[in-house]
């Protein structure tokens, strides 16, 4: 018999093994990446079978079964990780009362996945292999998303506002989990074998829903769900298999080793390197698309994407929903004219995360901050910003990118309030309408050109990882993207139409309404960010 020569595979049988070397070599995939890319595949032919089982437990079992069989495929036993860091959730969640139990798990999460991350960088320093830490931040934010959504049961039961403002407090009632799910149903959430590896990230209501089988019987399905999933999933899979040219591309756009390297430093032009950098980036996304759109394909065919019917005029269904799982909206993304709506559209399960279990649980409002000047939204910015740097690992890079995008956000909020264009009104001329949509095109092609150059300048720090080797970069580029934020920023504070002490009236009276008017109407859109709270007081006009 062939001897497996891939260390990777070594606890795995040797026929599994051999096949997935073999499967490997064939397709110029690493062999984490093969790997991981098998069962994302497998996910969507599972998920058929997964509708059709005979009631909620055997699915709740079979969820988790296999979601386990993926991670020791990937990971091997370090998925005990994944193991403990639920059990202790657990216990934290039954044994500590619950006003202080979401800090708890919080804390609990992000030491055990910073243990992964730090382990990572000792073992593979800037390395981009596949280990338990990418799992282990998928777990981490299903265990805080779980503990806030309990604590917010338990507080109802007992009679507490869950938020001084209703629609944010409306949309926690109806997340909320009242009763402590049974052990197999916590493992069917957080091994749910689509979405254990890359996500999406789905609140626990959603998934109990979705498995016992009334997120489709109050739409008039049975329990199996629409018809229509296997063709979802394959529409998923189709993207995916499409952003698969940007990963091609990108193969021959290195940055590690490159950029830093005095090739690119000192004998290259300053517009070669911002192209170059501009391409580079842009592909190098593509990958992050690859895995969510697959991972999208599975929850698909399972059911799990369902999320609800379109209607004509005469209440007939036309359209069946599949958009529940979407992890990001890659042409969004690409075409923005501001950061705003990147971050509305790239990994929101991890961004209702930071918007909904961080943001927004800075409540109450931070007095002392405010005496000194801080505003809430700006302290929830940073704080919220740190926190996705941990979440996503301890090399510098993480940090320099998501505080400086801190200060991007900031200057794009400023940027739409003064430049957005006012649409005309129906009774416009045609000529005002014709002057409107020149500005319009003019204003969309200039705000993307902006966010994507002030992005991707931004986003060589999240790839490059090493902390110098982006100040290497920014330097080398002049730090063009921080200056150009800074004095933007300065300049369109002034430039910015001020409000007269009328407006400020209607608008909420004191700036303490007026943030808490803005928390409520974020907290009303279930598809704004984190981000999007740093546009809070009027980023564009449409939002005023």
């Amino acid at each position: 018999m062939s001897q497996v020569t891939d260390p990777e595979l070594a606890h795995l049988p040797t026929p599994l093994a051999l096949i997935l070397e073999r499967g490997s070599s064939l397709t110029g995939l690493a062999s984490d990446q093969f790997r991981l890319l098998c069962c994302l595949l497998l996910s969507v032919l599972l998920g058929q079978v997964h509708r059709r089982l005979p009631n909620v437990t055997v699915k709740h079992i079979f969820s988790f079964t296999w979601g386990l069989a993926f991670c020791y495929v990937l990971v091997g036993w370090t998925m005990l990780h994944l193991v403990a860091t639920v059990l202790v959730t657990l216990v934290i969640l039954k044994t500590v009362h619950y006003h202080r139990a979401p800090m708890l798990v919080f804390l609990w999460s992000l030491f055990h996945l910073s243990y992964a991350h730090i382990y990572r960088m000792i073992t593979s320093y800037l390395g981009y292999n596949l280990d338990i830490s990418l799992l282990q931040m998928i777990t981490c934010v299903k265990c805080i998303t779980f503990a806030y959504n309990y604590a917010d049961g338990q507080a109802l039961k007992n009679g507490e506002p869950l938020s001084a403002f209703p629609k944010l407090a409306s949309l926690r009632e109806e997340r909320c989990v009242r009763a402590m799910p049974t052990i197999i149903e916590t493992f069917s959430y957080f091994f749910f074998y689509a979405g254990v590896l890359v996500g999406p990230c789905y609140e626990l209501r959603e998934y109990l829903d979705f498995t016992s089988g009334e997120l489709f019987k109050r739409d008039g399905y049975s329990v199996r769900g629409p018809p229509g999933s296997l063709k979802a999933a394959l529409k998923s899979l189709g993207k995916g298999l499409l952003l698969y040219i940007g990963m091609f591309i990108s193969g021959f756009l290195p940055l590690q080793g490159y950029i830093q390297s005095d090739a690119f430093i000192n004998q290259t032009s300053f517009a070669y390197r911002y192209a170059y950098s501009m391409v580079a980036i842009i592909t190098g996304r593509a990958k992050y698309y690859f895995a969510w759109y697959f991972a999208e394909g599975g929850c698909n065919s399972a059911g799990l994407g369902y999320s609800g019917q379109v209607r004509d005029k005469d209440g007939h269904v036309i359209a069946v929903k599949w958009e529940r799982c979407i992890n990001a909206h890659a042409w969004a993304v690409e075409s923005a004219n501001g950061l705003h709506t990147v971050t509305n559209h790239w990994n929101l399960g991890v961004n209702n995360w930071l918007k909904h279990y961080v943001f927004f649980r800075l409540e109450p409002h931070h007095n002392f901050l405010r005496c000194v000047g801080v505003p809430n939204s700006v302290f929830g910015n940073y704080v919220t910003k740190f926190t996705s740097a941990i979440w996503h690992g301890y090399y510098t890079g993480y940090f320099l990118f998501f505080l400086s995008g801190a200060l991007a956000t900031q200057f794009d909020a400023a940027w739409h309030k003064v430049f957005d264009p006012v649409a005309p009104s129906a009774t416009a001329s045609a000529s005002e309408r014709s002057s409107y949509k020149r500005k319009y095109i003019i204003w969309r092609i200039v705000g993307w050109f902006l966010c994507m150059s002030i992005l991707n300048y931004l986003g060589m720090a999240f790839m490059l990882l090493d902390g110098m080797s982006a100040i290497t970069y920014w330097s080398n580029m002049y730090w063009w993207g921080h200056i150009a934020c800074i004095v933007g920023l300065i300049s369109l504070h002034f430039a910015a139409p001020k409000k007269t002490k009328k407006d400020a009236h209607t608008h909420g009276g004191h700036k303490k309404e007026k943030e808490g008017a803005t928390v409520a109407a974020l907290g009303a859109n279930p598809n704004a960010t984190a981000a999007t709270a740093t546009v809070a007081n009027g980023t564009t006009k449409k939002d005023e």
